[in-house]
């Protein structure tokens, strides 16, 4: 009997260690966060010279786009990448792997970032992409600013009767990719974002804006407000529905993301007295829609304002906020209760 019985065990040992190591494996070769894989969100990275496989790890780490540092040090000696990371400031995507993060700190992909091209992120604000342009040594961010509110705006169908506003590109300049001459200006860069919004706003969307009764202008304020409010994608027509039913009943918006933007500056929590704030953009003060745009929105907020889910929600609130998950409300008593749930 003892011979029988030390096989098996020899073999469940074995099994076991198999199966641990396949474990391992996978993790190895992974190494990034499930909720990565459909997040293409631009983040700067920034490498400081010397930094070592170690520091980059740490940094990888700390934006969330590696789940292990010891892993992400593994594969950098396993792919020979030690030592040969450059320094700067990198754009990269939220979804990129491991192997992709690697390659893109070691070659000359990466180094283009520093010099001639900008990534302007889904609903960044005019003030945020000049200080972006600020960092690239293209413009000064007030330099940005001024050109915007004097570029000739006649050229482009999308911005007829725009009504008089500070800001007034703010929502159409369009968030991409950008490649920048070394010889560009700052009209130049308006430009190109410009004719990006025209190259992805087609005829199907002046019917569809005619067809829900707003102008293009106010198309594009709600799709600028989805883009600042939504977190998970799969939200975005959800909150456009609950725009559209409000706006429907009169009622005021409400939007923590139009105070923000009046107030000029992002706050983890707003308070009484901000949501006071004198300002045509507080939709907490004001009936309807805000003055204008609050964010240059990306083209699924767009598609979300043209086509919103219909529903019966009227409320909504942070229910997760590492997610950004939101729960929604059909009533006002129901909406109270899921704010005293989650927001403690």
């Amino acid at each position: 009997m003892k011979k029988i019985i030390k096989p098996i065990i020899a073999l469940i040992a074995i099994v076991t260690i198999v199966t641990v190591g396949c474990k391992y494996g996978i993790y190895l070769y992974k190494n990034m966060p499930d909720d990565n894989k459909m997040n293409n969100t631009i983040i700067d990275l920034i490498i400081p010279k010397g930094a070592t496989t170690r520091d980059i790890a740490k940094i990888l780490k700390e934006k969330n786009m590696i789940i292990d540092e010891n892993v992400y040090r593994i594969k950098s000696k396993l792919y020979d990448y030690d030592g040969k990371y450059n320094s700067g400031m990198f754009e990269v995507s939220m979804n990129m792997t491991n192997e992709q993060v690697m390659k893109f700190l070691t070659t000359e992909e990466g180094r283009e970032t520093l010099k001639n091209r900008i990534t302007v992120p889904e609903g960044y604000t005019i003030a945020q992409i000049g200080k972006k342009l600020e960092e690239k040594g293209v413009c000064s961010k007030q330099e940005f600013i001024d050109e915007v509110n004097k570029i000739d705006t006649k050229n482009y169908k999308f911005l007829n009767n725009l009504p008089m506003r500070n800001n007034k590109l703010e929502g159409y300049l369009f968030p991409n990719t950008y490649d920048l001459s070394e010889k560009a200006n700052v009209k130049d860069v308006i430009t190109k974002m410009l004719d990006s919004f025209g190259n992805n706003f087609n005829d199907e969307y002046y019917n569809r804006a005619a067809e829900l009764g707003y102008t293009v202008d106010q198309i594009i304020t709600i799709a600028s407000i989805i883009e600042r409010e939504v977190k998970k994608p799969e939200e975005r027509k959800a909150v456009a529905g609950v725009i559209y039913n409000r706006m429907k009943k009169n009622m005021r918006l409400e939007m923590c993301s139009t105070v923000q933007y009046a107030q000029g500056k992002t706050k983890e929590k707003l308070y009484d007295k901000d949501l006071q704030i004198d300002s045509p953009y507080n939709t907490y003060r004001n009936q309807g829609l805000p003055l204008g745009p609050i964010s240059n929105p990306g083209k699924e907020s767009i598609l979300a304002a043209f086509y919103p889910e219909q529903s019966n929600y009227y409320y909504f609130v942070l229910k997760d906020e590492n997610t950004g998950e939101h729960y929604f409300s059909k009533t006002f008593q129901e909406h109270v209760k899921a704010k005293n749930m989650y927001e403690k």
